[in-house]
């Protein structure tokens, strides 16, 4: 059978609408576990690294399962940015239990509006005003007395005091009691000079404790106006902040109000509004630095309030700023400015006591993120700041918050090789992450796994509100999975390629007016033909230069030195198969076997290691008596780019002993496969699409029924092809041939039996390897004569 049916009645339920919910995901019982366990573990270090193939749930399962494990831990606290007045540039992180940090920031907004109304409402008030005044006034009063009595002494030995805003003048009086002018004062001698001077000096004294006085009085005016602008504003800013007090009671946000309620009253003139009320409004980036009352605003970094156990975090873009957070910055008058209610949480604060999954591949790909997730899994703390980069040309001022402390679980998303090359290159990544969930990509196909296959696809089709598949239908869905696994006796697990299909046989049923309620395997069946017809393009592009002969491809006749090799080629996740044409040429010489792809660099390392076991088998068959003098050339026609894997060296062997035999190769087979040294045939992969792509060629020409594809043994399990191949072998216009050792594949590629060798070694005359044999010691002969 080369293709799965799925066995009528297998499937107990007369529709996926009436069954359950899946309890776990298809066939992954081994991952479950692991992260089962991963979770259950109560340790700081017991990180998890789910690695698997995308599109087998790996995601999606790890997200419902930290979210179940979430629920049953506690609630984090929140955590808030505040203002430090002792070191503006270092804001201080407050840790506060679930719920309050909003409460906080919602007191501490109200508290800025009340000071915006409040502050100027005291400041301007009549008693205020009356009070300020007569501070002035008693001051004024009291530096007048003093003022007139230096004015009497100097008045006495004529001369004039002036008390200006910068200093105290002195000025000559005439004998009229007068300020004398420029004139008279230019016409004194110069004795007449001397002695103002030496009036001037003698005042000296007492201007310098006039002074004194003055001074004195403006100290205690000022001290009276901030104890008088202390009392006012104490009056009305205290029992604000006493009801921010009764509302949080903690420690360390009384503290920190106690400072809030001292800059009010140090700053007082500042919280008035400007005297220009009616200017225009000025642009964001051109405005200067923002009123104090900003310092009193609270920046919630992490809100719990809502919060039903520990977070849960998918981190989708893992870069540095989104992990840890950052300090953003806006313009002022055309320069950049930050103050703490810019500072802005990540993903790990965010996730802090529960678990932050993120995408490794991603996490790599981005500068500092990977070592800084490892520095604050580590030390038990992050700080938020932009990084050190050495590239950055201008020093930019920032801010720094204080370290805060946290405690995550990290799951890692990736590849088996993802794990492997960071195990590789990270001598610290064992320590970090101890648990590993592997994801299988396929799963044996047994009845527990179809019935569960079939919840999984009510479960789709509930969640997209999709039509509900018949039992013949998920039968269908069940097939194309296990042709996507390429074997007949397991099922593929990467169920987004079938979420895909579901989703798209429901919009073939609603298209279908003769169609009930229910999906029907017709419908898979389409969805499947309509997703590989749209991308079959460069499939069909292909055919087309077969059809041209444009590429060389022959599917009748026979030729020496000649086979139809077969490979697997891919178009971003479209796999199909295509025939190459592989060609041997042997000639006298002691060269061995060439290979031209090698030579050229366009062999990878497992197809060069192939022709070295073809020099193997050649050496052990044929050189048992005699050295083997060869020289011989092989290559893929027409290929262009890199030849890997081991899969055509059957088709290599085979061309290489038709030209040494002499025997024409029928070129109405194609053949796929590896072998040994002893010639044992060996399974190889992609054998569903070989077959495929050799039918889908020999079927453009026009099939002759006598053409087919020789495969391993082994991988008869594994064949899975499509409707047509299937339909052409049950009519025997196509056939398929499983070989286990390459003389199977010899005779019925030459036509002739390979041959056995005799007690002496020697082989019969009529087989493959007698031919071979006699051609081998001719071409050693030669080479003995040459010498």
């Amino acid at each position: 059978m080369v293709r799965l049916r799925f066995p009528d009645g297998k499937l107990t339920f007369g529709d996926t609408g009436r069954l359950p919910e899946p309890d776990r995901l298809v066939g992954q019982e081994l991952a479950i576990e692991a992260i089962d366990f991963a979770f259950a573990v109560d340790a700081g270090d017991f990180h998890l690294f789910a690695a698997g193939p995308p599109g087998t749930g790996r995601a999606t399962l790890v997200r419902s399962m930290a979210a179940r494990a979430a629920r049953r831990r506690a609630v984090p606290p929140d955590v808030c940015c505040i203002y430090d007045f002792s070191e503006p540039d270092r804001p201080l992180t407050l840790r506060l239990p679930a719920g309050s940090a909003r409460v906080f920031a919602a007191e501490m907004s109200r508290f800025v509006d009340f000071l915006r109304r409040a502050v100027p409402a005291a400041l301007s008030s009549k008693e205020y005003r009356a009070r300020h005044q007569a501070i002035l006034e008693e001051t004024l009063d009291e530096r007048r007395v003093y003022f007139d009595a230096l004015e009497t002494r100097a008045t006495a030995v004529g001369l004039r005091v002036e008390d200006t805003a910068a200093n105290i003048q002195l000025l000559p009086l005439n004998d009229e009691g007068e300020e004398m002018s420029e004139e008279e004062f230019d016409a004194l001698t110069e004795e007449q000079r001397r002695a103002i001077e030496d009036r001037e000096r003698a005042l000296r004294d007492d201007i310098l404790e006039y002074l004194d006085h003055a001074k004195r009085l403006q100290d205690s005016a000022e001290e009276s106006l901030e104890e008088l602008d202390r009392l006012t504003l104490t009056r009305i800013v205290e029992p604000k902040i006493q009801l921010i007090r009764e509302s949080l009671r903690f420690a360390e946000v009384n503290a920190w109000l106690d400072d809030v309620l001292e800059d009010v009253i140090t700053t007082a003139e500042t919280h008035l509004p400007d005297d220009d009320d009616d200017s225009p409004p000025v642009p964001e980036a051109l405005r200067g630095a923002r009123p104090p009352a900003e310092r009193y605003e609270v920046n919630v970094l992490v809100d719990n309030t809502d919060a039903v156990g520990a977070p849960v975090v998918l981190e989708l873009n893992p870069t540095y700023a989104n992990l840890f957070g950052k300090v953003e910055r806006r313009m002022s008058f055309g320069a950049l400015e930050t103050n703490h209610t810019l500072v802005r949480g990540g993903s790990v604060l965010r996730a802090n006591g529960g678990i932050l999954i993120i995408d490794a591949a991603a996490l790599l790909s981005h500068p500092y993120a990977y070592p800084a997730l490892k520095r604050a899994l580590r030390e038990g703390s992050t700080v938020i700041e932009d990084p050190d980069d050495a590239t950055q040309g201008i020093a930019v001022v920032t801010l720094r918050p204080a370290p805060i402390p946290v405690r995550l679980q990290l799951v890692l998303l990736g590849t088996l090789d993802d794990y492997v090359v960071l195990r590789e290159l990270d001598s610290e990544f064992a320590k970090l992450v101890k648990v590993r969930a592997d994801f299988e990509e396929s799963t044996e196909l047994s009845d527990d796994i179809a019935q569960r296959f079939a919840c999984f696809v009510g479960s789709v089709c509930r969640e997209r509100h999709l039509r509900h598949f018949s039992q013949d239908a998920v039968a269908a869905l069940i097939e194309l999975g296990a042709r996507l696994a390429g074997r007949k006796d397991e099922v593929s697990l990467r169920l987004d390629s079938l979420r895909s299909v579901i989703v798209e046989a429901d919009h073939w049923a609603r298209t279908d007016n003769g169609a009930g309620k229910l999906v029907e395997r017709r419908h898979v069946e389409r969805a499947d033909d309509e997703a590989r017809k749209r991308s079959s393009l460069f499939q069909q592009r292909m055919l087309r230069e077969f059809r041209r002969k444009s590429l060389l491809i022959e599917v009748s006749g026979a030729r020496v030195g000649q086979v139809n090799g077969l490979a697997v080629l891919g178009v971003g996740d479209i796999l199909f198969g295509m025939p190459s044409r592989i060609t041997a040429k042997t000639f006298v010489g002691e060269a061995g076997v060439v290979n031209i792809e090698r030579e050229t660099e366009l062999s990878g390392q497992i197809h060069s290691k192939a022709t070295l076991i073809l020099n193997g088998f050649l050496g052990w068959m044929y050189a048992q008596r005699r050295a083997l003098a060869l020289s011989a050339s092989l290559t893929f026609e027409q290929n262009y780019s890199q030849v890997e894997g081991d899969s055509a060296s059957i088709a290599e062997l085979v061309a290489l002993l038709s030209s040494l035999a002499d025997l024409p190769v029928r070129q109405d087979l194609a053949v796929t496969g590896s072998m040994s040294q002893h010639g044992e045939v060996q399974p190889i992969g992609g054998v569903n699409e070989k077959v495929e792509g050799f039918f889908r060629v020999c079927a453009d020409a026009g099939l002759t029924g006598t053409q087919g594809v020789i495969v391993p043994v082994q991988n008869v399990a594994d064949l899975n092809v499509g409707a047509p191949v299937a339909a052409a072998v049950a009519q025997g216009t196509f056939a398929i041939y499983p070989v286990s050792h390459v003389s199977e594949a010899l005779e019925l590629m030459l036509g002739m039996p390979a041959g056995v060798a005799d007690s002496r070694g020697r082989f019969p005359a009529n087989t493959v390897h007698g031919r071979v044999e006699r051609r081998l010691s001719a071409m050693a002969g030669a080479v003995a004569r040459r010498s």
